[in-house]
């Protein structure tokens, strides 16, 4: 049997309509997880200021009996940082951890954005 005209149309529509969701999907996945690391990334290259990488310092400095710098261990600091927060594993993490928390706020379940 044939269809309604009417209902065809909507059923052609609505085809066409996940048609261009199921293509825009991936793209907007990947645009996601993009933005995700180069949050990582600024958290690794800003993360603290050379006074509290003070104590480390000067634990480094006793430790290795040759002075260390505040600035050149929070340098080396930053560097580790970001070669884990660069780590692919670490962004599927962090993928996973706001496609839950979102749609749990999508539920209305668990605390709103904010």
């Amino acid at each position: 049997g044939s269809l309604e005209p009417g209902l065809e149309a909507q059923l052609v529509e609505r085809l066409a309509q996940r048609f261009v969701l199921d293509r825009k999907a991936p793209t907007l996945e990947k645009r996601e997880r993009c933005a995700y690391q180069e949050m990582l990334q600024q958290v690794a290259w800003t993360a603290l200021e050379p006074l509290a990488a003070q104590e480390a310092a000067s634990l480094l400095s006793r430790r290795w009996l040759a002075p260390v710098s505040s600035v050149e261990t929070l340098r080396a600091f930053r560097r580790c940082l970001h070669s884990i927060l660069s780590d692919e594993r670490v962004l599927d993490i962090v993928e996973l951890q706001m496609a839950a928390h979102f749609s749990r706020h999508a539920a209305g379940i668990g605390p709103g954005p904010g």
